[in-house]
């Protein structure tokens, strides 16, 4: 389960909470309004859970690089570097290459998911309202 709220991150992938969030893309796709990022970022939260519930239990090829794809163009859009790198590198395996590591790939996505958001309410707490 993924969950948009801060805790324990570290994992050694190589990115924090700070390099997890392109702030200055997702203020570019936003027009720099506050009430706008708030929103997009709510939005990419519900949709990484609903993906990433998917993820864990898919077996056709078609529906994997389907949703690898929709969550990497998610990610891209707000600005959300690691899980845009994530499902890039996930996009490119056949769906069979991760079937035996579904629990560390789950574990790696909620990782990911962890800093970004970490970094994200960061970010909007440092924003005038």
């Amino acid at each position: 389960m993924i969950s948009t709220k801060s805790g324990d991150s570290g994992s050694g992938s190589g990115f924090s909470a700070a390099s997890s969030l392109d702030r200055a893309l997702l203020s570019e796709n936003t027009m720099g309004e506050p009430s706008l990022q708030r929103e997009v970022i709510g939005l990419f939260g519900a949709q990484l859970r609903q993906v990433a519930e998917q993820l864990v239990s898919i077996d056709d090829p078609r529906d994997w690089r389907f949703l690898t794809h929709t969550l990497r163009g998610a990610a891209a859009a707000v600005g959300a570097v690691e899980i845009c790198d994530i499902a890039k590198r996930w996009e490119k395996q056949p769906v069979a290459a991760l079937s035996n590591k579904r629990e560390q790939a789950q574990l790696e996505l909620q990782q990911a998911a962890e800093r970004f958001f970490d970094a994200a309410q960061s970010f909007l707490g440092s924003l005038k309202h």
